[in-house]
């Protein structure tokens, strides 16, 4: 691999260089991305070594900005030994080739579409409005120049792809450290700064975690990436998740994950074998983390299917769209299981109890003043690294959340007084000191006062 920090791409296209491979370079454009897959690497395979050599030096010379491998296909000594004479960086992705021009144009359109950068307002013109939305995919105290300012703001709510990710982190070790360290970032933003939390979309999941931050704790990004995906395939003991890789790639061990929100917490692990107490401890986790997505500030939204407990799709692998049997983020996209929603009225089924405690979890949200925007927002230490606390406050009321990120039974050493606070979801009553919490549990605590 070759340095390519320098390089410019000015094309939005691309190029297979067999014509060229082969020794025709008429009407060739150089400063295009060069693929080169399957077919290209067959017929230089055939040729003699110093025949070789001299086909990737007439590529080469002609300083071309990058030649992106397919298919993992190994390397040529000689395709190396040209591309390090003339400083051509060499790519290499896993994908076939038909998916990676694909994604690669449609990306490069959209990276070089001419483009003036104008400050976003909310635009009324006859009853009707202008909502920018963006997406970032960094460190929360890194977003803020993307919401511009409050007199001129460049979007109006973000995605927050950084707390989702650093959330399936949290499933993944019991340990929530992460997790409050981010939210603690994001509570200190101005209150009309809008984010979409959710748990899972119609994307992968990438491991774009705060990595800097959490080198304090001996946490590496290669190894914990390949930690991350190997427990939610299930290959780490104790773990029910089931997901699937995408864009794997065994060089930079980069791959992201791709899986419904039932099938990692391990709804689809547990049907599969039939346990029924797998399937409740499923359930529990499920409720737990949209317990946790209800009370961040912000819009939760809720991806289809998810309010039903639906599983992975692996019905994508038998299409007959090449691209799509071959994209596994079709994983998570399958279609909405009808036959399964008039579960979700019949009492004591999977989709009944997931649903039931979502629509109770947004009911509340509705009814208490500490759950509107305008609340003040912060986290309490539990003194306990897999469980999280949450504070909402609006005047003389105030909600205190818990969650237990474990499979172990935990308690909250938090202290908030003598005053006696009410669980929104059983009708306990409490003082709010050495709280326990069972494992994959939640509650939200609420109290008001004169």
């Amino acid at each position: 691999m070759l340095g390519f920090e320098k390089i410019e791409i000015t094309k939005d296209d691309v190029n297979r260089p067999g014509l060229q491979l082969a020794g025709f370079f008429d009407y060739f454009d150089p400063n295009r991305i060069q693929v080169m897959g399957k077919v290209e690497s067959s017929y230089v395979e055939q040729m003699e070594s110093e025949e070789r050599r001299a086909c990737f030096d007439r590529l080469f010379e002609t300083r071309i900005p990058v030649l992106l491998i397919t298919r993992n296909i190994e390397l040529f000594p000689e395709c190396v030994a040209a591309a390090q004479q003339y400083g051509v960086p060499i790519l290499r992705t896993n994908d076939f080739t038909s998916t990676t021009i694909n994604a690669l144009v449609a990306s490069l359109r959209v990276q070089l579409a001419p483009r003036v950068t104008l400050h976003g307002v909310l635009i009324e013109i006859y009853g009707e409005g202008v909502l920018l939305l963006g997406e970032v995919v960094m460190e929360p105290e890194k977003v803020v120049p993307y919401f511009g300012t409050l007199e001129k703001p460049e979007c109006h709510m973000l995605y927050n792809v950084t707390t989702m990710a650093s959330t399936w982190h949290t499933i993944a070790t019991a340990d929530t450290r992460l997790l409050k360290h981010q939210m603690d970032i994001v509570t200190r933003l101005p209150k009309d700064y809008v984010f979409l939390n959710y748990l899972r979309c119609h994307d992968d999941i990438g491991w774009g975690l705060d990595y800097e931050w959490l080198k304090q704790f001996g946490i590496a990004e290669a190894p914990h990436k390949k930690y991350l995906n190997d427990y939610f395939r299930g290959y780490v003991e104790g773990s029910d998740a089931r997901g699937e890789l995408y864009n794997d790639d065994p060089v930079l061990q980069d791959a992201r994950l791709c899986g419904t929100t039932a099938s990692l917490c391990g709804l689809e692990a547990a049907g599969f074998e039939q346990n029924e107490a797998k399937t409740e401890q499923a359930i529990q986790r499920i409720e737990m983390l949209n317990a946790y997505l209800f009370i961040q500030s912000g819009i939760p939204v809720i991806y289809s299917g998810d309010e039903i407990g639906q599983v992975n799709d692996y019905s994508y692998k038998e299409s007959e769209d090449s691209d799509r049997a071959a994209d596994s983020r079709y994983l998570h996209r399958g279609h909405f299981r009808w036959d399964l929603e008039p579960q979700k009225e019949k009492k004591g089924t999977v989709q009944n109890q997931i649903f039931a405690s979502m629509k109770k979890m947004e009911e509340l949200k509705f009814k208490y003043r500490p759950f509107e925007g305008e609340a003040d927002v912060w986290t309490e230490e539990t003194y306990d690294t897999a469980l999280l606390c949450v504070c909402r406050k609006s005047g003389n009321e105030m909600v205190t959340g818990l969650f237990n990120f474990s499979n172990e039974d935990r308690t909250a050493w938090i202290d908030m007084g003598e005053f006696t606070w009410k669980d929104l979801f059983t009708g306990e009553k409490r003082v709010l000191r050495g709280v326990p919490v069972p494992a994959r549990g939640y509650a939200w605590y609420y109290r008001k006062w004169n």
